[in-house]
């Protein structure tokens, strides 16, 4: 233990001898301890001591309310960054569902088109029917209008 903070007095070996002597012995000295100047000084360094403690505690706890603020609002903006995030992953499994579904829409018609050689095909019976050289009901009719009209003339 420091010196300044013995409140028993000085050490055993600086203790004052008993005299002997006397029909009733020595006169015994008063018990000595530390003097009240001695007292006052060590309760104002325990006192100076306990307000630096009170003050680093005060501080530390401030420290700990801003860095728990501080993960609280990093908390916050990350499970709203996940939010966003979560909504756009959903967005664009939609997006990608309706795509595949357009696509097999388009697969499906096309499947159901003519194919190449079907379409030879035909290229082949217009070119022998040759279709341009038909003729439609108005100019066979117009036809059978002119030759009975010439038939009667």
């Amino acid at each position: 233990m420091p010196e300044e903070m013995d409140f028993l007095g000085p050490p055993a070996e600086a203790a004052p001898k008993k005299k002997k002597g006397g029909l009733f012995g020595a006169k015994k000295a008063a018990p000595t301890g530390p003097s009240i100047s001695d007292v006052l000084e060590q309760i104002n360094v325990v006192g100076t001591r306990l307000s630096l403690i009170e003050d680093r505690s005060t501080n530390l706890t401030r420290r700990v309310q801003v860095t728990d603020d501080s993960i609280l609002k990093l908390k916050k903006r990350i499970n709203d960054e996940i939010k966003t995030i979560n909504s756009d992953i959903v967005e664009i499994k939609r997006t990608t569902e309706e795509l595949t579904n357009k696509i097999d829409l388009i697969i499906k018609e096309l499947k159901t088109r003519a194919g190449k050689e079907d379409v030879e095909a035909v290229r082949k019976y217009i070119e022998m029917w040759e279709p341009l050289n038909f003729v439609t009901r108005e100019e066979v009719e117009k036809l059978i209008a002119t030759v009975i009209g010439e038939k009667e003339e």
